[in-house]
C-alpha cells in the first residue's frame, strides 16, 4: 500500500465468489496494509480498494486444499487520484480536485487535512493511470 503523510494505509477488501460472483467477505487492512482472511477451497476475485484511489482486481485466486494454509498475494501499491471513482485518473480528477481547493474531503489525496497544491501534483503525477485486473494464475507463476 502506498504511504501518505497521516501514515494510514488502510484499504477495503472485498471477497467475491468466482463463480457465483457473490460477495463473499470484506475487511479493511491493518494500519501497515496487510491483511488476512479465513476462507473455504474455492476460487475467488480480490478487489482492493480505497476511496479517491484505483482499485485492484485480483482474478481467479484459486483455494485447494493442496495448498499451503496460507497464500500471500503479494504487495500492491495503492495510485491515489482517482477522485471520480470511474477507474482512471483524468482530467475530471482534475476538475474535481480544483472545485475543492482549500476544503476538506475525498479530494485530500493525502490526508494532511486540506485539497491543497500537493493533491494537485499528486494527481498530475498520475494522470493517466488506470485500474488494473491481473489473473492471480500469472502473477502465482512469475
Amino acid at each position: 500500500m502506498t504511504e501518505n503523510t497521516s501514515g494510514r494505509h488502510i484499504a477495503k477488501i472485498v471477497v467475491y465468489d468466482k463463480i457465483t460472483r457473490e460477495e463473499i467477505t470484506q475487511i479493511e487492512t491493518n494500519e501497515d496494509g496487510t491483511f488476512k482472511i479465513e476462507l473455504d477451497l474455492g476460487i475467488y476475485d480480490i478487489v482492493i480498494k480505497k476511496e479517491s484511489y484505483l482499485k485492484k482486481t485480483l482474478t481467479n485466486v484459486e483455494l485447494t486444499d493442496k495448498m499451503e494454509k496460507e497464500i500471500n498475494i503479494g504487495e500492491y501499491i495503492m495510485i491515489a487520484g482517482d477522485i471520480t471513482n470511474d477507474g482512471a485518473i483524468t482530467i475530471d480528477d482534475f476538475v474535481m480536485l480544483n472545485n475543492n481547493l482549500n476544503k476538506t474531503g475525498i479530494c485530500d489525496l493525502n490526508e494532511d487535512g486540506v485539497v491543497n497544491e500537493i493533491d494537485r501534483t499528486i494527481v498530475k503525477n498520475n494522470y493517466g493511470k488506470k485500474a488494473k485486473t491481473e489473473n492471480f494464475k500469472d502473477l502465482a507463476s512469475v
